[in-house]
Formats: structure tokens, sequence, C-alpha cells
């Protein structure tokens, strides 16, 4: 089942290229982990001159279980060079080492071993 993904929008326009990356984040979200309930999305610019043109940055939280995830990630320019794909690859990436703890303590997050997380191999430390 895919996770209800809800997206805001702070000191930035939905404009197309932001569009296009949350529609293959969305994608992405499911391959990662269907076990994923729902995904909060907040893309936005830091309040500064316009000649400055601000920080972007992306924070997500994503909600598997009783557990929260959040990431944040900072970029110069989400609307350069696939910087917003970038950012958000980085998110699933980190998300998937904390979404690894809460498979194992769950035992399985329930897509029957399709996704990402529960083929992972686990991770012991010596």
């Amino acid at each position: 089942m895919a996770p209800l993904l809800c997206v805001t929008y702070r000191n930035v326009e939905p404009l197309p290229q932001i569009e296009e990356g949350i529609s293959k984040f969305a994608e992405d979200l499911v391959r990662v982990c269907d076990s994923i309930t729902r995904c909060e999305l907040l893309i936005g610019r830091s309040p500064s001159p316009a000649s400055q043109g601000g920080t972007w940055f992306v924070r997500a939280t994503l909600h598997v279980f009783e557990h929260s995830i959040g990431v944040v990630r900072f970029q110069p320019d989400l609307l350069d060079g696939g910087a917003l794909r970038i950012a958000l690859r980085e998110i699933l990436a980190q998300a998937a080492t904390e979404l690894s703890v809460i498979s194992r303590e769950h035992h399985g997050c329930g897509c029957g071993g399709q996704c990402e997380v529960a083929s992972a191999p686990s991770v012991t430390s010596a």
C-alpha cells in the first residue's frame, strides 16, 4: 500500500521540477519500505533577501508502526542540477538505516521480504 504523502512548501512555489522530484520520491518510498504509513515532506527556503537566494532544505518525517523518523537535508539550490533528487535520495538512504532497526524489532516490515529494508542483510556489531 502506498503511504499517504503530505507536502508543505515554505517560502517557495511548487515548481514543476520540484513536483517531478516529489513524484519520484513517492515511488521510491514504496520500494524502500511497504510499512511506511505516512510521510510528511517539507520543502522550503530560509527567508533571506532575494539577492542571496536563501538556503534550501528538505525535511521528511516517515511514520512506520509506532515510530517516526525525521531526516533533514540542506542544499544551496534545489533547482540546480538535480539537487532535490540528491537530497531526497540521501533522505531515503538515511531513513533506510533506521527502518532496518524497526523492521528487526517488528520481525519484518510487513511486505513479505519484497522491499529494500526487508531484503537488506542484517548488520551485527562485533
